[in-house]
């Protein structure tokens, strides 16, 4: 019953928002979008183009010594002139390299109050200058930008993600509070908190990536694929807003009919794929002004909107010279970043011998041992 009451009070407000906006976006600014409507319509080939999303590449490696070999990358904050990497999920790593991929430091992982045990997010806050690391699904451990440990918040409900927002806290459960009605909790400095963003669909847990979206120290994109719009959260008003609202037309997989058939994520995109829907958006950036993200239905795309020009462009292709990769591990305010495995890439190279530009070149000169730590490519 409560998930026919959301998703009518979902399809009230998108109507009125439509009725109020139009179909148009007349506000040019990425910051100030709020409360707008961007029509996407796949069957438009006009729209869609094999040209690179990202057409300026370039890439860091890693450092590989024995203190710090990485069993992937989850995700990246640079941050100055460093690099905080969480390897992967849980059984990771938090570690801190240079911006030129020279190790620093890994933190600490054992029982102590000042380890980590089972990293699943990391995020910072630039005003304080801090880490926060969410361990254990239940605790947010703060370190210093040196990685020196500084203090625990400990929480009585289980969270997969986290943002620092203000001197606050947003968390995301992606299915760790099964009987929970809510994806997002707004965690304040005073451990007071408030749930947002119920969920249409109790699922089981799943992991997408970059729930998330900082553009500012108090200000941060929250999205999910099962909903079209993306909300804005801000620590003066601990609330999320509509932000920007996805418009797929027939094509959404987020309707309230087509929601209810569906029990779990799984079976959400299989049918999306199916079926030709349109899930939601994830891997959410904003660069240059410009809203990216990604789109995966029965085919897989790379958005840019193009807020100046009101333009909304899909890309079947990342970045020249390089294969598709299909999630994130972190971005800035000008690139989105993405890892590649030493041996996923040499085999590309040694494959496609017949691609040639400066970075392709420089990675071939610089990536021969497949026992080496990922690279990093910054697009932009």
């Amino acid at each position: 019953m409560f998930k026919q009451v959301f998703l009518m009070k979902q399809t009230h407000i998108l109507f009125s928002l439509l009725l109020f906006f139009g179909s148009c976006i007349n506000q040019k600014e990425a910051g100030n979008l709020e409360g707008t409507i961007l029509s996407i319509n796949t069957d438009d080939k006009s729209i869609i183009t094999d040209s690179p999303a990202l057409t300026n590449i370039r890439f860091v490696k890693l450092e590989t010594k024995d203190e710090c070999l990485l069993e992937d990358v989850n995700k990246v904050i640079p941050f100055e002139d460093k690099l905080y990497i969480l390897s992967s999920l849980g059984n990771g790593n938090v570690y801190i390299f240079d911006n030129k991929g020279k190790f620093i430091r890994k933190l600490n992982k054992g029982e102590g109050p000042e380890n980590i045990i089972y990293p699943t997010d990391i995020s910072l806050n630039a005003n304080k200058r801090s880490l926060f690391v969410l361990d254990f699904y239940r605790n947010i451990k703060e370190y210093d930008l040196e990685g020196n440990f500084l203090r625990k918040i400990s929480m009585q409900e289980p969270f997969f993600a986290l943002e620092a927002i203000g001197n606050d806290f947003l968390l995301f459960d992606s299915g760790s509070r099964s009987k929970a009605d809510y994806y997002v909790r707004y965690l304040t400095e005073t451990s007071e908190n408030k749930d947002f963003f119920q969920k249409p669909v109790k699922s089981k847990f799943f992991a997408s990536s970059n729930f998330f979206t900082p553009i500012s120290d108090d200000k941060v994109l929250v999205s999910c694929l099962f909903s079209d719009t993306i909300f804005l959260a801000t620590s003066t008003e601990k609330e999320l807003f509509p932000y920007i609202i996805l418009d797929f037309q027939d094509k959404g997989a987020n309707t309230p009919q087509r929601l209810n058939e569906i029990s779990n994520v799984g079976e959400y995109l299989k049918k999306a794929k199916q079926q030709k829907y349109i899930p939601g958006p994830s891997d959410l950036s904003i660069i240059n002004d410009n809203l990216f993200f990604t789109l995966n239905g029965e085919k897989f795309y790379f958005a840019r909107y193009d807020t100046k020009k009101d333009k909304i462009t899909l890309h079947t292709k990342l970045m020249e010279g390089l294969p598709n990769i299909y999630k994130s591990t972190g971005r800035t305010g000008k690139e989105v970043i993405y890892a590649m495995d030493m041996p996923w890439l040499i085999e590309y190279l040694n494959e496609n011998q017949e691609i040639k530009s400066d970075v392709i070149n420089q990675l071939r000169t610089e990536c021969k041992d497949e026992n080496d730590n990922p690279v990093l490519f910054f697009g932009s």
